[in-house]
């Protein structure tokens, strides 16, 4: 981001690409801030209203390809939280703990997810469940008992 903004001729480019990466990181609220705090540099720091716009909007370029390519491909389906209940998080843990709770936000949603929700082939004791389904299956059983008497049949 930094280089970037370097290439535009921003003065102290390495801050502000630091400072709005970091903002980067604050869902909905980071990047309107990032766009207004760079647009406000350039406005300050440019002559002609074209030139000054052309900060904000390679962040937002960055930031749109950051969002909807570069993430999806990396993250694919394995992090899947309501956006919902990461606006509300992002309000909670906001309130609570101000700008570093907004930063904390989405991690700490995600923990608490995977804390709660359950994992496949795990039977809670109070469900009554069958033995077969109260075992572990697979792979794992492999990994936990080698003896050959133990392993499951395969299929």
């Amino acid at each position: 981001m930094g280089g970037g903004l370097y290439c535009l001729g921003v003065p102290n480019a390495a801050m502000w690409g630091m400072i709005v990466a970091v903002l980067n990181f604050v869902p909905y609220f980071g990047p309107v801030a990032g766009v207004f705090l760079l647009a406000t540099i350039g406005l300050l720091s440019f002559d002609t209203l074209w030139q000054a716009l052309l900060p904000p909007a390679w962040y937002l370029l960055f930031h749109l390809l950051e969002t909807n390519l570069i993430t999806p491909v990396l993250l694919g389906r394995r992090f899947t939280i309501n956006p919902v209940v990461i606006f509300v998080s992002l309000i909670f843990w906001m309130w609570l703990w101000g700008v570093p709770g907004a930063l904390l936000s989405v991690p700490i949603s995600g923990f608490f997810q995977g804390r709660v929700r359950p994992r496949p082939g795990y039977c809670q004791p109070s469900a009554n469940c069958s033995p077969a389904e109260s075992k572990p299956s697979g792979r794992r059983f492999r990994l936990i008992n080698h003896s050959r008497r133990n392993r499951p049949e395969r299929r």
